[in-house]
């Protein structure tokens, strides 16, 4: 499987596969099976080949009517993959979770162990596009291999005058003595001048979902990590917050107007839920009351999340519990005001958070970090949600295998009122708080909040106030801040996209 990973940057593969035609004498009677849409009498040669342009497996013999797909799913390898270890999950170097697999042209089915290019359309996908492409410089082994196998030995180029179990016989020979030819160093690709017919290969548009879904999944990983990327995902339930419109379909300050949007606009205030029944703002829809089902639901629901993002090649993954979305309104007692084992005492309110943890740390690869985005501080003084609190959550948080916590702040009520003006950096000092305390050692925090120069985020983290830097509006002034932050700070290897070489 490396040797694909290695050569064309595809993961996971145990080797491609493919069909060719050797010409033949047709058994008498049965001519007409045999002859196929390249207008002459053949059979068929079935073969998975790897990375070395060797064959590993074939079938041969199988007459033109019996199409290629069918009598894979008939083949041997076929159950040795779909019910051996290989059907198993691995684990690669970007630990995105996906399935070892053959890979194949258009006319076989595609499932889980079987993948193959998307379908060519006008609307496709950069992604899409670029899948097909690592695809199909993998997937071009077994052409090669059928190419050089058929330059090696110019006899199959003619029609085999045999006995078809004999011509058979001699088709498996001279597949082993390609692959010798390859041990022994000889590996040269001939170019002879063979001409042949050009024809259109049917298309099978089967698949299974879970086919689909791992191909998708090779996608997403393809092209993100194809730009030197790792990717991180962030998830959350907007709680009352939900049915909002953005910020830019509102008048700043201006709360004589909903800012929830309505069943019109696309929204839905009637289903909005929290942890009690109260609204963030006057203008804000009023949510209800989540059940205990509810919670049981939403958990499960976040944890499927979970398994699509591993599943889509993500490298870390956060539970946004900040900025007053729902498990903030859990966590403060200024929105959450349950009488049950959720609501009251801290030790009810963190527990929703602290359930979810656990689950998500179970289904989320030890090998992924995990975050915890929280508002440290939600600037209402005593009554609500202090950095006091976050410390008491931290060591909890640790326990059950979070890696860092995101330190943000405020965004849960309306009422806020920020004791330190909105200069660069102002939200550091919780993730230097942090670093200070007895929990400093034990988990790595992530300053976030007006840090705006490449300079400034390295002094965070050479000064030790965190151990990495988040960064959010800079981002969107100026997508390659981070190759001008690297320059800037005399990073010496760093790759820039060809097209903008120029630029540096």
């Amino acid at each position: 499987m490396n040797g694909f990973l290695t050569q064309c940057g595809y993961p996971l593969c145990l080797g491609s596969r493919d069909g060719t035609h050797v010409q033949i004498k047709p058994p008498v009677g049965t001519e007409t099976d045999y002859y196929n849409c390249k207008k002459f009498h053949s059979v068929i040669m079935l073969a998975a080949v790897n990375s070395k342009l060797m064959f590993t497996y074939i079938n041969v013999g199988a007459p033109e009517r019996c199409y290629k797909s069918s009598i894979y799913s008939r083949w041997t390898l076929y159950y040795v993959i779909q019910n051996s270890i290989y059907k198993k999950s691995f684990f690669i170097e970007n630990n995105a979770t996906m399935y070892a697999h053959l890979m194949a042209d258009s006319v076989f089915a595609l499932h889980s162990t079987l993948i193959k290019q998307y379908a060519e359309r006008p609307n496709m996908s950069k992604k899409e596009c670029m899948f097909n492409y690592r695809l199909s410089m993998a997937r071009s082994t077994v052409e090669r291999a059928f190419g050089m196998m058929k330059n090696r030995f110019r006899c199959i180029h003619r029609k085999m005058e045999y006995e078809l179990d004999n011509s058979v016989r001699i088709i498996k020979a001279i597949a082993i003595l390609h692959n010798i030819c390859i041990i022994s160093g000889d590996n040269s690709e001939l170019d002879w001048d063979i001409s042949y017919v050009i024809y259109k290969k049917p298309s099978c548009n089967s698949q299974t979902t879970d086919g689909n879904e791992i191909r998708q999944a090779f996608t997403d990983y393809l092209f993100i990590h194809s730009q030197n990327c790792a990717a991180g995902i962030q998830l959350a339930h907007a709680g009352r917050k939900a049915s909002t419109k953005a910020p830019f379909h509102q008048t700043p300050g201006d709360r004589s107007q909903p800012a929830y949007a309505t069943k019109e606009e696309g929204g839905w205030p009637d289903e909005v839920v929290a942890p009690s029944p109260l609204p963030f703002a006057e203008n804000y829809c009023i949510p209800k009351e989540m059940s205990l089902e509810q919670i049981e639901q939403f958990k499960q629901d976040f944890i499927k999340s979970v398994e699509r993002s591993d599943k889509c090649g993500f490298d870390v993954l956060e539970i946004h519990a900040a900025h007053g979305y729902l498990l903030t309104e859990f966590l403060s007692p200024t929105s959450n005001k349950r009488k049950d084992q959720y609501g009251g005492t801290f030790e009810n309110r963190v527990r929703l958070l602290l359930e979810l943890t656990s689950l998500v740390r179970q289904a989320w690869p030890l090998t992924k970090p995990l975050s915890v985005r929280l508002s440290c501080d939600e600037w209402v003084g005593s009554e609500g949600w202090t950095m006091d609190d976050t410390l008491r959550l931290i060591p909890q948080l640790i326990e059950l295998g979070v890696d860092i916590i995101d330190t943000s702040s405020g965004g849960n009520s309306s009422s806020q009122q920020l004791p330190v003006p909105l200069k660069p950096g102002y939200q550091v000092p919780f993730s230097e708080t942090i670093k200070n305390s007895k929990y400093g050692t034990k988990i790595m925090t992530a300053p976030v909040g007006l840090i705006v120069e490449a300079k400034q985020a390295n002094e965070i983290i050479e000064q030790e106030y965190g151990d990495l830097v988040l960064m959010a509006r800079e981002y969107l002034r100026d997508p390659h801040f981070p190759l001008k932050a690297a320059k800037e700070l005399g990073v010496k290897e760093l790759t820039w996209p060809p097209q903008y070489q120029r630029a540096k």
